[in-house]
C-alpha cells in the first residue's frame, strides 16, 4: 500500500458488505475497512466476521503484502491482524439511526461513519442533508458515536509506531 512507511493509517471503502470484496483489500494491506449502508446489527457482525480470521470470523488465509510476503507466521500474523484491524460500518440509512445501539454494541467495530446523503434520501430528504430532520438524526449517531466504546486508540497507536 502507498501508505507503508508513513504516518496513514490506510482505511479503504469497499463498495458493499460482502466477505468476497473484503478479502483482497484486506490482503493486500489496507488496515482498515469502512463498510457502506450497514444497517442493523446482523449487518454489522457480517463485516466484523469478513474481517477477522477463524475463530473469530470467517476470512480466509491469503494475505502476502500484509504478512510481509510470509516472513510473519500464520498464526502470529492472524492474531496480530485480528486484534489491529479497524472495522468501521458506514451508516448512512434510518435503519442505522434505529438500531444504532444494537449495532454499535457488536464486538469488533472500531468506530462508525456518518453517511448524511444517503441517510438524508432514505428519509424522503434527497439531498437535504442540512434538513433539521437529517440532523436530529446524525446527532442520535453522534450521542452514541461519542461513547468511549470506540477503538480510536489503535489509529493513534498505529501512527505513533510508525516512523
Amino acid at each position: 500500500m502507498a501508505t507503508k512507511g508513513s504516518n496513514t493509517t490506510a482505511l479503504v471503502r469497499v463498495p458493499w458488505n460482502d466477505p468476497v470484496l473484503i478479502k483482497p483489500v484486506l490482503d493486500i494491506g489496507a488496515e482498515g475497512i469502512v463498510i457502506p449502508m450497514v444497517r442493523n446489527a446482523e449487518e454489522a457482525r457480517r463485516a466484523v466476521a469478513a474481517c477477522l480470521y477463524p475463530p473469530a470470523g470467517i476470512r480466509g488465509f491469503g494475505p502476502r503484502r500484509p504478512n510481509n510476503f510470509g516472513r510473519i507466521a500464520g498464526p502470529e500474523y492472524c492474531k496480530s491482524a485480528n486484534e489491529s484491524i479497524l472495522i468501521i460500518p458506514q451508516l448512512e440509512h434510518i435503519d442505522a439511526v434505529k438500531n444504532i445501539e444494537a449495532i454499535a454494541s457488536v464486538p469488533g467495530i472500531s468506530a462508525i461513519v456518518i453517511g448524511p446523503n444517503d441517510l438524508s434520501g432514505s428519509m424522503g430528504l434527497m439531498a437535504q442533508s442540512r434538513h433539521p430532520d437529517v440532523v436530529a438524526a446524525i446527532e442520535v449517531l453522534i450521542q452514541e458515536h461519542g461513547r468511549p466504546k470506540f477503538r480510536w486508540d489503535l489509529v493513534l497507536e498505529r501512527a505513533s509506531k510508525t516512523p
